[in-house]
């Protein structure tokens, strides 16, 4: 009888642990999920632990705690600088976002500091690039240092929420979007904002941010 590694040479031998190694230096670095098969049948949770997959390119997993099926993860996008508002509506630097098709939550806040008196503030969630929203509503609210809520309101994607006017300086207020939509053509998400006139309120950079989760669509 012939065995097998009669034929196997030192140089084979070589080729194969630089090829196992390759593989775990891979591992290490990076892991690929291919979506299931079947987004009707997802895997089956084990009676202890977890299962991390991918559904319709979003990653995943099923918790035994509960037998629910959990997106992961979420994007922050700080401001990248302070906006002085103009008398049209303008982007937050940093605060856009691109979304794909699919359902998100999205959160975003904005820390306005008006340098005195002047008009009122309007602020709206802006898409750009063919953003289509085919369901959803963004719930907005502002806060004063008062305690006093001039506004809160929800409605669809890219209306304007007209808010309050900066009586002086140092009536700071932190303005708010909470939502979820349903997204039918990818595009992006704009938070944008602006006053009506003697524009001199400025969204501050550092506290300003955007906040995308991935969810299920319904």
């Amino acid at each position: 009888m012939t065995s097998r590694l009669e034929n196997y040479t030192l140089e084979q031998a070589e080729e194969e642990i630089a090829d196992l190694r390759q593989q775990i230096t891979a591992m290490a670095e990076t892991f690929t999920f291919t979506d299931i098969t079947d987004p009707t049948s997802p895997p089956t949770i084990p009676s202890a632990g977890e299962i991390l997959f991918s559904d319709t390119g979003r990653l995943k997993y099923g918790s035994s705690a509960d037998s629910n099926d959990y997106f992961t993860g979420y994007m922050t996008y700080p401001a990248t600088g302070s906006l002085t508002l103009g008398t049209s509506m303008a982007t937050v630097p940093g605060l856009s976002a691109p979304l794909g098709v699919g359902a998100y939550r999205v959160r975003a806040l904005l820390c306005t500091d008006p340098n005195g008196a002047g008009g009122q503030l309007h602020f709206r969630m802006h898409p750009t690039g063919g953003l289509t929203a085919s369901n959803g509503r963004t719930a907005f609210y502002e806060l004063l240092g008062t305690n006093q809520v001039p506004l809160t309101a929800f409605n669809v994607l890219d209306t304007t929420f007209d808010t309050s006017t900066p009586g002086g300086a140092g009536a700071s207020r932190i303005d708010i979007f909470d939502g979820y939509f349903v997204i039918s053509v990818a595009g992006t998400l704009n938070v944008q904002a602006f006053q009506t006139a003697t524009a001199n309120t400025i969204i501050r950079q550092y506290g300003s941010y955007l906040d995308v989760f991935p969810a299920p669509s319904t």
